[in-house]
């Protein structure tokens, strides 16, 4: 279950590595504790992740295990996906700090209640995500937002481009 912090993070508090290990997200200003785990979750995570990097390794990092992306300065604002790519050539080199650049694309993997999925959308799209895939294994359907916020559902069984004309069937994973 998520718990909502009393205190207001800032930016500063992130830079100084004052936001504390259990606090999992920052949604303007306020954290978040607590994080969905599950092992259908994390099976997704990683054969999705392994799929990416045989496909995508050459072009783009291919990053996966909650990766923190900062949305917002002021308020901070900083959230955790499950799978990002983004361009060797805008990211020469990951670093052990807070994504702050956007990522091209981003996977979700929704298998339980997450109450910020729509908040989480919008923030994607805010910041330049080209492409998000929010998939979802028990109802085997994926949902895929453009640049534009422009919503297509897909069942599992259709193909669909992530990008550059390569495409997935999710069908294939037998999780």
């Amino acid at each position: 279950m998520k718990q909502i912090t009393e205190k207001i993070y800032t930016y500063e508090d992130l830079t100084e590595n004052k936001i504390p290990e259990d606090v999992f997200e920052v949604i303007e200003g306020i954290g978040v504790k607590g994080m969905a785990t599950s092992s259908l979750h994390g099976a997704w995570v990683m054969i999705l992740g392994e799929f990416l990097m045989k496909h995508f390794k050459n072009k783009y990092h291919v990053l996966g295990g909650e990766i923190l992306i900062l949305i917002n300065k002021v308020p901070l604002t900083y959230l955790n996906a499950d799978i990002v790519l983004i361009s060797r050539k805008r990211l020469p080199k990951p670093t052990k700090s807070i994504l702050e650049i956007p990522p091209d694309i981003v996977f979700e993997i929704v298998v339980s209640y997450e109450p910020n999925v729509e908040y989480k959308m919008k923030a994607y799209k805010e910041i330049g995500v080209l492409k998000q895939f929010w998939i979802y294994p028990e109802s085997k359907k994926v949902i895929v937002i453009d640049k534009e916020g422009n919503k297509a559902e897909y069942p599992f069984n259709k193909k669909i481009e992530i990008i550059e004309g390569k495409k997935i069937l999710l069908s294939r994973f037998k999780i």
